[in-house]
């Protein structure tokens, strides 16, 4: 009886530290803050990440805007197409989709989300991280597919 009390309490422990070890990990690789930078025809923005699924489906939405040269990145584990809706969103951004290091693409002034509208884009080609900005910052800055 006692050996299966002590087997119990070592599983326990060891479950017990496995947990807050992977809440420990998370924590490091997923937030939302903090001093990231993305730079794109010498304008810097100051950037959010949302690279988990979590982050991610969450994006902008329930926010009230962004501050100038203020934005989202997300970051994926791969290269493939991506899909963003504005379920949720309270003001209009611009979307560029980025594979590489590169801007290949982007999607401008997409409106708010309005009575159910969900606003689908989709990316032209493949992207691994995508760059959420206010609307009109492409223009603004007159950004170009390879920058």
């Amino acid at each position: 009886m006692l050996r299966y009390l002590f087997i119990f309490l070592i599983l326990f422990i060891a479950v017990f530290f496995l947990y807050f070890f992977w809440l420990f990990v998370r924590g490091k690789t997923s937030y939302v803050g903090g001093d990231t930078t993305v730079t794109i025809r010498d304008t810097r923005y100051v950037v959010d990440i949302a690279d988990t699924v979590a982050l991610q489906a969450q994006g902008l939405s329930g926010r009230e805007g962004l501050g100038s040269e203020e934005g989202m990145l997300f970051i994926f584990p791969s290269s493939g197409k991506r899909t963003f809706w504005m379920e949720g969103m309270k003001f209009p951004i611009d979307i560029v989709w980025i594979n590489e290091g590169h801007v290949v693409g982007f999607s401008e002034n997409i409106p708010a989300a309005h009575d159910g509208n969900k606003e689908v884009r989709k990316s032209d080609g493949d992207a691994d991280m995508v760059l959420e900005v206010n609307a009109g910052e492409v223009a603004r800055i007159g950004m170009q597919v390879g920058d």
